[in-house]
């Protein structure tokens, strides 16, 4: 797994980082899933997505692979995070990740449940309903620059954090390519209350 800030609810920049999100986890031929997946076959899939709270949010991409290849996909995904802070996404790549987010937004909206859900979303986040009807209007009028940008800002070296659970003998010396700093736990060690732990994981 590797985590990186998300935007908080109702921050001005939500559909740009809406789109960056996309771009990276939005489905089968977003950027981990090709990465990870198709063009090296190191998993059966990577996905990444943004969970918003009302004083900020999480980006999680995560994939499962071999132990020898645990460090390899980990970086690979990370890699993928920077690179969109590098370069704007091409417009026909943005293209695609619009009309796949339009068009579940559309899909909601063609079943009592999926509208419950939607009204019941921004209730619970504060929002107007009012935003609903600007939804589809947002996400179109979002540019490559505005996703990089959103990027930059959000997703650098510093703000990137990751996680490998792997049998660590299995794994040998790839592990030997995690980078630094590392914090190291062997399963019978791992107390999720722990303050080293905590301090060590901020």
């Amino acid at each position: 797994v590797v985590s990186a800030p998300y935007v908080p609810l109702g921050a001005p920049e939500r559909r740009a980082a809406l789109l960056a999100a996309a771009v990276l986890g939005g489905g089968y031929s977003a950027r981990l899933n090709q990465e990870v997946r198709v063009k090296r076959g190191l998993s059966y899939g990577a996905s990444g997505g943004g969970e918003s709270h009302p004083e900020g949010g999480l980006f999680l991409a995560q994939a499962q692979t071999q132990p020898a290849t645990a460090v390899q996909v980990w970086q690979l995904m990370r890699s993928e995070l920077l690179r969109l802070a590098d370069a704007p996404p091409p417009a026909d790549e943005l293209a695609a990740r619009q009309a796949t987010l339009v068009g579940g937004f559309a899909r909601r909206l063609e079943t009592t449940g999926g509208l419950a859900s939607l009204v019941a979303a921004q209730l619970s986040a504060g929002r107007p309903l009012a935003d609903l009807a600007r939804t589809v209007d947002e996400i179109l009028a979002v540019t490559p620059a505005q996703v990089q940008a959103y990027a930059q800002k959000a997703w650098t070296a510093n703000t990137l954090r990751g996680v490998i659970v792997v049998d660590a003998k299995a794994a040998g010396a790839a592990l030997n390519d995690a980078p630094a700093p590392l914090v190291r736990l062997a399963m019978g060690e791992l107390d999720l209350e722990s303050p080293t732990l905590r301090k060590s994981a901020g």
